[in-house]
């Protein structure tokens, strides 16, 4: 009778207005944590920080509950989604203390579940699978002490919705800084809809989209029906990757993408070693929720933390992983430098190269990957794949304003000018590498 009464309060309690969206978490699994554990952690990225100090969080309405508590201390902190923005990302932040969730003071799941449902009974409307939602583990701590003295609460972040140039407010909440950039939703489920705003949601929060190249790429290619997409997942290359996702849910019916790889340039290890670097992930290109999952994993395990990165390593473990693809295609940062180019004699297939970020020309470190592979670079307007032809003359070439030539001793392409040790295109350290060999296990 007592289970009864407490789940007809409970539906009282939610208005019918939460209802009437795409909900991310079933009210069944929030009265049951125990039995729907697995579903409820899915709907989880979990991110780790020494402390969080929500005086230092400006961006963020805090919520408090307090350690090892449900209720929420300060519900006037909430005064609901402010005109013109949308919340983006919702993360409860918890002490990764003690390791194993078995031994701590309150059942895990049954504590997750409950500040959900106060957070729900707050706003309903919070409930909602086209937010992001967090668990942020506190690591500066090693004693129950210690823990309960740190902050245990929930933070809601707002992003702004754009305007558009018509005054009318951009649906989906694109940040569209690069004016060309213009998708379009059309016909789509719910599922997908929810991801694709998610999609959008991770892209706001990390500097919205101010080069649409990867977009666009993509767009212009619609004979690719197979790919095999590899990623730089480090530091400013999220909006660029992101797209490349962004573009696969909009266009999930003749998307040709199958396969994604992430990597983070070795989980923030600072010893890296050719071929060893690691910090490579993957998924099919199948479940985009997933796939969300998973760029927000990567990123939490590490931003890249060297200016150079292991995209060959990365491109290798990737044709290993999916060997049935047709096409490779590497998302690269121009402004980087490839730590492990000499690894480029183990990839026998052509490798075709998104360059991002090619305001002051084109690094000539990835010319000589698409020369050494036989594959090709895109740019914003251009498709190059005939770096072959210009082997067979002493002519020089120009791409971008930028004038570039043939070394035939050394069989590199190069600027026609000296380039200084300070540019992020001076990459000659990285042609010379010795034990130059890809290991065959996968991560």
């Amino acid at each position: 009778m007592k289970l009864l009464l407490k789940n007809f309060l409970f539906v009282i309690l939610f208005p019918a207005a939460s209802y009437c969206q795409n909900t991310c978490f079933k009210m069944q699994w929030l009265q049951s944590p125990g039995k729907y554990s697995k579903e409820i952690e899915k709907r989880f990225v979990t991110d780790f920080t020494p402390v969080f100090t929500p005086a230092t969080s400006p961006d963020f309405v805090i919520l408090e509950n307090g350690y090892a508590k449900s209720t929420i201390k300060n519900k006037g902190s909430w005064n609901g989604v402010s005109n013109d923005y949308f919340v983006d990302t919702i993360t409860f932040i918890y002490t990764d203390y003690p390791k194993n969730i078995n031994f701590w003071l309150t059942n895990y799941h049954a504590l997750l579940a409950n500040r959900l449902i106060e957070l729900f009974k707050l706003d309903p409307s919070l409930n909602n699978d086209s937010i992001v939602f967090k668990i942020l583990l506190q690591t500066s701590c090693n004693s129950d002490a210690e823990a309960r003295k740190m902050f245990h609460g929930i933070a809601i972040h707002e992003s702004p919705i754009q305007v558009a140039s018509d005054s009318s407010k951009v649906p989906e909440n694109i940040l569209k800084t690069d004016t060309a950039y213009t998708p379009k939703i059309q016909n789509t489920d719910a599922a997908n809809l929810a991801a694709i705003r998610k999609i959008n949601s991770f892209i706001a929060g990390n500097g919205g989209i101010t080069d649409s190249v990867v977009y666009k790429v993509f767009a212009r290619h619609p004979e690719w029906t197979k790919s095999l997409v590899i990623m730089d997942w480090t530091g400013s290359m999220y909006p660029y990757g992101a797209q490349a996702v962004l573009w696969h849910s909009l266009n999930l019916k003749k998307s040709g993408i199958r396969y994604f790889v992430f990597f983070n340039d070795g989980n923030m290890e600072k010893k890296k070693k050719i071929g060893r670097t690691r910090g490579i992930y993957f998924e099919k290109a199948e479940n985009i929720n997933k796939i969300i999952a998973l760029l927000n994993k990567v990123k939490a395990r590490g931003n890249g933390g060297d200016p150079e990165e292991n995209d060959l390593e990365a491109v290798i473990k990737g044709i290993q992983k999916y060997p049935d693809f047709k096409e490779v295609i590497l998302i690269a940062d121009n402004n980087s430098c490839m730590r492990d180019f000499c690894l480029y004699q183990e990839i026998n297939v052509p490798v075709k190269i998104i360059l991002c970020g090619t305001y002051t020309g084109i690094n000539p470190q990835y010319i000589n990957l698409a020369y050494k592979t036989k594959g090709s670079i895109h740019t914003m307007e251009d498709d190059i794949s005939d770096f072959y032809n210009r082997t067979q003359s002493d002519a020089t070439f120009m791409i971008d304003e930028l004038e570039y030539r043939f070394n035939r001793k050394r069989d590199l392409f190069e600027y026609t000018s000296k380039t200084e040790k300070s540019d992020p295109h001076y990459c000659e350290p990285f042609y010379k590498k010795k034990h130059c060999k890809c290991e065959k296990n996968q991560n």
